[in-house]
């Protein structure tokens, strides 16, 4: 009995095979490449806030102290990979809170909103001023980058007060 001979010829589909995986890998990997890039981008933005939040945090600390001035900034910290200037602006309390004019006092529903105007003649002068630190960098791809902090610094020692307070009762 006669077998018919089943030949089956493989020319260049191998090969045609092996570069449709290897270009398929190459876009795989250049996919990773960019998605690497971008990952690095956001982890050295995030790394850049935290440093410049820690050295706003530490110059408000600073700032706390009755004797501090901010005359002593703009502060420039250098880092590897950003160089980061910390600003600060300071001011009485009672400076940028709304006045009001003498005699045209609280009278009349002229319907304004917001905070109510302090008669300057009737309060008593805080001992409280604003303070703003401002820190700005560039990033890697160039652009600007800021952040800020704003608070209340009491302008003597809490602790004295106290202790005026318990000398006199």
């Amino acid at each position: 009995m006669d077998r018919p001979s089943c030949r089956i010829t493989q020319s260049g589909i191998a090969l045609l095979e092996a570069l449709i995986a290897i270009a398929l890998m190459a876009i795989g990997v250049a996919g990773l490449a960019a998605w690497q890039f971008h990952l690095r981008l956001a982890t050295d933005e995030v790394r850049h806030q935290y440093e410049s939040l820690q050295l706003a945090r530490q110059e408000l600390e600073r700032l706390r102290s009755p004797r501090a001035d901010v005359s002593s900034l703009p502060l420039r910290w250098e880092g590897p990979s950003a160089i980061i200037e910390l600003h600060a602006k300071s001011q009485p309390l009672m400076s940028i809170l709304p006045s009001t004019a003498a005699g045209g006092g609280g009278g009349g529903g002229g319907g304004s909103h917001g905070p109510a105007p302090v008669d300057s003649a009737l309060a008593d002068p805080l001992p409280v001023r604003a303070v703003r630190i401002d820190a700005q960098w560039r990033d890697r791809a160039g652009q600007a980058q800021n952040l800020s902090l704003e608070t209340l610094i009491l302008d003597h020692d809490p602790g004295l007060t106290l202790w005026l307070l318990r000398a006199d009762g």
